[in-house]
């Protein structure tokens, strides 16, 4: 789907965000627990006014599925929407949080969940928050904060239902590189 206008995104002051410590690339779920400031200190406001303000990060659900047996990763190709994305492979489903997520429990995993729903057939995800991502390099990951999470499939071919992602498949981590 299109990107709505005025669409309401969850946001974090990166203060806040990194009041206890602060770190570059991948963080374990087990050293820290960024989920839980995330949930004690975010709001929601129009992704236009936080697009390009590096005063705050933009949680997003990042939902990587694999399949163990055969050590493989779900990838596929960006071909439309934010042409900042457009023309790469990603590892992964990723998706903004957003006020519909608050429905009940936990927004950041309701939203990882929606984004899984929207955009792939796999029947009833089960993912797991195994820890973060933030790199404060490049436009695009300036303002964003990766929760990853691990979804575990058995499944050799996903459906992919957004036109804008193409060629889904499973790739080894040597194809990944």
């Amino acid at each position: 789907p299109a990107e709505k206008p005025g669409r309401l995104i969850m946001i974090v002051e990166k203060e806040r965000l990194f009041a206890q410590r602060y770190f570059q690339g991948f963080l374990s779920l087990q050293e820290f627990n960024y989920e839980r400031i995330i949930l004690g200190n975010y709001e929601y406001r129009k992704r236009a006014d936080v697009e390009d303000n590096e005063r705050f990060k933009q949680p997003i659900s990042y939902a990587l599925i694999i399949n163990g047996a055969k050590k493989k990763i779900f990838s596929h190709f960006r071909d439309g929407g934010d042409p900042r994305l457009e023309g790469f492979w990603t590892p992964g489903i990723m998706e903004h949080i957003e006020p519909t997520d608050e429905t009940k429990g936990n927004p950041l995993y309701n939203g990882c969940l929606r984004g899984l729903n929207e955009e792939t057939d796999i029947e009833n995800p089960k993912p797991r928050l195994v820890g973060f991502v933030n790199v404060d390099e490049g436009k695009i990951n300036k303002v964003h904060f990766g929760l990853v999470y691990i979804v575990e499939t058995n499944l050799d071919k996903i459906k992919l239902k957004d036109p804008k992602l193409k060629q889904g498949i499973f790739l080894s981590l040597d194809e990944l590189k």
